[in-house]
């Protein structure tokens, strides 16, 4: 059976070699396959098993790209858009850019050109100190600002680590105190003898625990 395409004006046939594929129209998606019909324009015709429709009616962003293969592949929602026999009131219209009007690319050239106003700025400091001395003595007093705040923060972090010290040393001081007193419970209990208490409490010794 000779395959053709079904599309309206179109005269392409299937020939061995040619770089024109045919497709099969999407009988498994019912609004997909309306589509296509609506796109064909025939009237009352109705697609069959038989019925193909070419790849010259289909544009690039209607395909799958698969690098390596030979055979193209649609998209699942491609729908073929080019029919170049139909007449001109069923082709689609241009897309006009509108350019604006060269007017309004140009800047006016009578439109004054405004200048800012500068007022003058009031001196920092009295009429008999410069700019300079002020601004040095700025600097100076900032300066023992910053080193001020360092070192109380300085002072803040020490207190704060001896006080951290102290109270790590009072809990395993309490520790060692425990210690001792479960090994004489121990000893006192006849569990271990008067050697076996050294040994536990010489080598639980200067450990913090």
């Amino acid at each position: 059976m000779v395959v053709s395409c079904s599309a309206y004006g179109c005269s392409n046939r299937y020939i061995k070699g040619q770089p024109i594929h045919f497709f099969n129209f999407p009988f498994k998606n019912n609004i997909l396959l309306d589509k296509w019909v609506n796109a064909l324009k025939r009237k009352n015709f109705k697609p069959t098993q038989w019925s193909r429709v070419c790849s010259e009616h289909f544009t690039e962003e209607d395909y799958v790209h698969r690098p390596g293969s030979d055979r193209p592949l649609l998209k699942i929602d491609s729908v073929p858009s080019i029919f170049k026999a139909f007449p001109s009131y069923l082709q689609p219209k241009p897309i006009k850019i509108r350019k604006l009007p060269a007017q309004r690319n140009q800047l006016r050239i009578d439109e004054p050109i405004l200048e800012p106003i500068l007022e003058p700025v009031e001196p920092i400091c009295g009429s008999n100190s410069s700019i300079a001395e002020n601004l040095a003595e700025n600097s100076n007093y900032c300066d023992k600002e910053v080193q001020t705040s360092d070192s109380y923060t300085s002072e803040l972090k020490l207190k704060r680590k001896i006080k951290y010290l102290h109270q790590k040393l009072h809990r395993t001081q309490k520790k060692v105190d425990n210690l001792e007193d479960l090994v004489n419970n121990l000893k006192n209990e006849g569990h271990i003898d008067s050697e076996q208490q050294n040994i536990i409490i010489n080598n639980f010794n200067g450990i913090y625990l």
